[in-house]
């Protein structure tokens, strides 16, 4: 930050406070949004060594952490970010009442067909 008028006395103090979350409610009061635990994990596909241990672990990251909605959306997306690849992929899935089922991991084990051929060699 730039204070152009700030002198040789004065003081700067900054303060933090950590939001909590709140929840997105439809006109009903169904909750859409809420407190839960999210897991982002990036692939860069020319370096993915064992791509079967990979995507089992992925899918343990996405597993079912946490649910407080009694219901649970599972998702995975896929996307290309490098902007000259040779294969470029956007693939996004979710599936409805995935819990007690795995959660999004549940979701990159169905994918996992799309997947195969996407990595094939």
């Amino acid at each position: 930050m730039i204070f152009p008028d700030l002198e040789s006395d004065d003081k700067i103090s900054v303060t933090t406070s950590k939001a909590e979350r709140g929840e997105i409610l439809d006109r009903n009061g169904k909750m859409l949004a809420g407190k839960g635990v999210a897991t982002s994990v990036s692939i860069i596909p020319g370096k993915l060594k064992d791509r079967n241990v990979s995507l089992e672990k992925i899918a343990e990251l996405k597993a079912t952490k946490e649910d407080t909605s009694g219901k649970e959306v599972g998702w995975f997306s896929m996307f290309t970010a490098e902007e000259n690849v040779d294969k470029p992929i956007l693939l996004i899935s979710m599936v409805e009442n995935v819990k007690g089922i795995g959660g999004s991991g549940y979701v990159v084990r169905k994918d996992a067909t799309v997947l195969d051929e996407y990595f094939k060699e």
